[in-house]
């Protein structure tokens, strides 16, 4: 390294474990030697009562990274044989490949102490979004505007910690159709890492492998509360129509669920899932989270109209399905149903908006493109922004979402507060949606049932009448509303004991 580089990691390392000291409660005057000693005295104290939080502290003072749960565990078995010089040597020599590795030595520590952070990172670094992202966004511009607000935080390049976000990150999750946001990508910053203490941490996408490790010890050893969203288990009970490594990435994630406080699934069915996880978790000897239930709402977009029109200017009826083109969204079904239905001499047109896995939408085009090559009407949209999901569900006569598996459905709540019919799948969390009426329920594997449903919300116009009426005629839930219980279920039990005005950077 250079003199300067030198200097510069020399005088974050000082910082990093002054910080760790003034969270600890101790003195922080003195060299980097000396705080040093005094920070490896307190996590030795600390491990002895059974309490490894400073420990996960020192190593973040350290190496500049959250640690991994082995890490810790190392950590604290040397601390456990070693003291005095003998024991920072041994200290320091564990950790040297993560403080090499994770590149994270000349970055400043800000504790975040009594306070709220929320691991955004994918809503705050690309310019997705659907499902998840979706939920994000409409949740945290809600959450910022609470009084003492929250932490909003991506992760470094190496995913080794947390960082604030840039100006332009921020105002992709909280502002995201502002007109005058700049939707230009930026690298990735580093920034000061970000270190919750005392605090609640809340999880609201599903982390890479990388961080999904780091939050895992967190949750395990920091003495942070943290808190997930749990959207479905679908990589795992689905495996079959995923890439295996996304089952994988999931099996990681399940680690960090496994030491979470809560799991606030997005709907009962969700909720279930993760229920039978943690139910599991018996056998290791680990009580796993609480888990409940607050189900997503389905609020009209700035410019939509909620009454839906079904018949688009070239005069033919629109069939709409939205969500991501992917096995498990059973597309291939609803375009054989259209064929059917085509052939029977009817005229209408299909629209199918969403995003596609990489693994599916090569073989799904190729036949979109051998229908539209035989006259059939097939449209395809994969970046449609809100204004224009907005016209397609004013247009459509029905919104068909034969999903075989979904942790909520979101296309199918946006359509029926639209007004528009839906046809969807019987079982699971469109079941629950559907209950409050707007919708035919077919069995998603069986052909004849969706051709049935499709048939007669395209040939009946009384039908399709009384399904918009029950659809005007359902509950209104809101963003607003999905926020506020969302806090309650996670943060309800110390929110009380927080301050307004608590949750500052130290």
């Amino acid at each position: 390294m250079s003199a300067a580089t030198d200097a510069a990691v020399a005088a974050a390392t000082g910082q990093r474990l002054g910080a760790a000291l003034a969270a600890l409660g101790q003195p922080d005057e003195g060299g980097s030697a000396e705080r040093l000693a005094r920070l490896v005295d307190a996590a030795r104290g600390d491990a002895a009562r059974g309490d490894a939080a400073a420990v996960w502290l020192l190593i973040i003072a350290i190496c500049g990274a959250y640690p991994r749960q082995e890490d810790v565990l190392a950590v604290r078995r040397v601390l456990d044989l070693l003291d005095g010089a003998a024991a920072i040597r041994a200290v320091l020599t564990t950790l040297r490949p993560l403080a090499i590795g994770a590149g994270g030595l000349e970055r400043h520590l800000a504790v975040v102490d009594s306070g709220v952070v929320v691991d955004v990172d994918f809503s705050a670094t690309h310019e997705h979004n659907t499902g998840i992202q979706r939920v994000v966004r409409e949740t945290m511009a809600r959450w910022t505007a609470r009084p003492g607000g929250v932490h909003l935080a991506a992760w470094a390049p190496a995913s080794a910690s947390l960082r604030a976000l840039s100006a332009g990150e921020t105002a992709r999750v909280v502002a995201w159709n502002a007109p005058d946001r700049d939707r230009a990508a930026a690298p990735p910053r580093q920034g000061e890492i970000i270190v919750p203490w005392r605090s609640d941490v809340v999880v609201v996408e599903v982390p890479s492998e990388p961080s999904s490790e780091r939050l895992a010890a967190l949750a395990e050893f920091s003495g942070n509360r943290v808190h997930l969203i749990g959207y479905d288990t679908i990589p795992i009970v689905s495996a079959d129509m995923l890439h295996a490594r996304e089952a994988e990435k999931f099996a990681r994630y399940l680690t960090l669920v496994k030491h979470a406080t809560s799991v606030v699934g997005i709907s009962e069915s969700a909720a279930q899932e993760f229920a039978g996880y943690v139910s599991a978790l018996s056998s290791q000897g680990v009580v796993g989270p609480r888990v409940s239930a607050c189900s997503l709402p389905a609020e009209l977009t700035a410019g939509s109209d909620a009454t839906a029109q079904g018949t688009p200017d070239n005069g033919r009826m629109l069939v709409l399905s939205v969500g991501s083109h992917e096995a498990r969204k059973n597309h291939r079904a609803l375009l054989f149903a259209a064929e059917v239905l085509w052939r029977e001499g009817l005229d209408f047109e299909v629209a199918l908006v969403g995003r596609g896995s990489a693994e599916f939408i090569g073989a799904f085009d190729a036949e979109v493109a051998a229908l539209r090559a035989a006259g059939r009407p097939v449209v395809v949209r994969r970046d449609a922004d809100d204004d224009e999901l907005a016209a397609f569900y004013r247009r459509a006569r029905v919104m068909v979402f034969p999903s075989l598996q979904e942790g909520y459905g979101l296309p199918v709540a946006e359509a029926l507060s639209r007004a528009t019919p839906v046809i969807t799948t019987r079982y699971g969390s469109t079941a629950e949606i559907a209950r409050d009426g707007g919708c035919l329920l077919i069995d998603p594997r069986d052909d004849d049932s969706l051709v049935a449903a499709l048939r007669a919300v395209l040939t009946d116009d009384a039908l399709v009448d009384r399904l918009q009426t029950e659809a005007r005629q359902r509950p209104e839930r809101t963003w607003q509303q999905y926020a506020d219980e969302l806090w309650a279920a996670m943060l309800g039990s110390t929110a009380a004991s927080r301050t307004e005005t608590a949750g500052g950077a130290a």
